[in-house]
């Protein structure tokens, strides 16, 4: 008897999909996982760790004190969805010594 007869006589068994241990994550929980990760950054020359997400927000912060309008817009937009989707808010504070152009992101814990 030849292999493709062999093959054909035996029986198919359906595969069951494997399943996986625990709950899967949403996508929303991965991203908040993946912003939350601590990055290495640097703030007036000084090395420290930050979230991905504070990171961004600083970046973004320096731009529209350069004057970038889309920086604000998209800053904006970041805030909105913070406020939304946080316990934490987010305060910007600005050093009056360096003529307002170094600002510090700082998180708080909404009451």
């Amino acid at each position: 008897m030849s292999r493709a007869a062999t093959d054909a006589a035996k029986p198919c068994r359906a595969k069951r999909p494997r399943r996986r241990s625990g709950r899967s994550q949403s996508t929303l929980e991965i991203i908040e996982e993946l912003l939350g990760r601590p990055v290495p950054i640097s703030v007036n020359g000084e090395q420290t760790q930050a979230s991905a997400l504070q990171a961004i927000m600083l970046q973004l912060v320096q731009k529209v004190l350069a004057g970038s309008t889309r920086a604000s817009r998209t800053y904006l937009q970041y805030q909105e969805f913070a406020a939304r989707r946080s316990t934490k808010t987010t305060e910007l504070q600005f050093d009056d010594e360096q003529d307002g152009r170094a600002a510090g992101i700082a998180l708080k814990e909404r009451p």
